[in-house]
């Protein structure tokens, strides 16, 4: 096995750092200087989804600086996905940069309005400014969407204790 003895981030990480992996540039290039026409998906896209990986592999490893500047990378390459805003919002909210990190799960939710899990993980934005009513309203939201989504179910029981609501908090828990 390739793997053998080696950790998967690690791998992971090394074959992210290939240029040639996922790297579209020359097939855009040649495709719109050929057909002249839009293409299916837009130079840098793919790249962006590979710098979001990174980004949640470094986050996962401890490793804060990297993927700060795997997401901003994403974001730079493609500002309007949501996934990105989303993900970068967690993490940023994880290393207790909560202001930072409102804008961002705000952005999800504006681009992808139905994700079920951008309104769970905007909620656990919303838990770490310690706003626990919005916070409760978006995990409810969530759960509204995805009856069993984790981060929205976490985030609805801190929300009901820190507010106070321990017969719901603790109704919550039997279910």
């Amino acid at each position: 096995l390739p793997l053998a003895g080696r950790d998967v981030g690690e791998t992971l990480l090394e074959l992210l750092a290939s240029p040639h992996l996922c790297s579209r540039r020359e097939l855009f290039q040649h495709y719109d200087s050929e057909v002249q026409a839009r293409t299916a998906m837009k130079p840098g896209v793919a790249d962006a989804g590979l710098s979001v990986l990174r980004g949640a592999i470094e986050a996962s490893q401890g490793n804060g600086a990297a993927a700060e500047r795997a997401f901003r990378r994403a974001l730079e390459l493609d500002p309007n996905a949501a996934n990105t805003h989303a993900y970068f919002a967690d993490f940023l909210v994880s290393t207790g940069r909560v202001d930072e990190a409102i804008p961002h799960g705000e952005r999800a939710i504006e681009l992808d309005p139905f994700n079920a899990l951008f309104h769970g993980l905007y909620a656990v934005v919303l838990y770490g400014a310690r706003r626990y009513d919005d916070a409760l309203a978006g995990a409810r939201n969530a759960l509204a969407m995805q009856p069993r989504l984790p981060p929205a179910r976490n985030t609805l029981r801190g929300s009901l204790f820190a507010a106070g609501m321990l017969d719901e908090w603790l109704a919550d828990q039997r279910e």
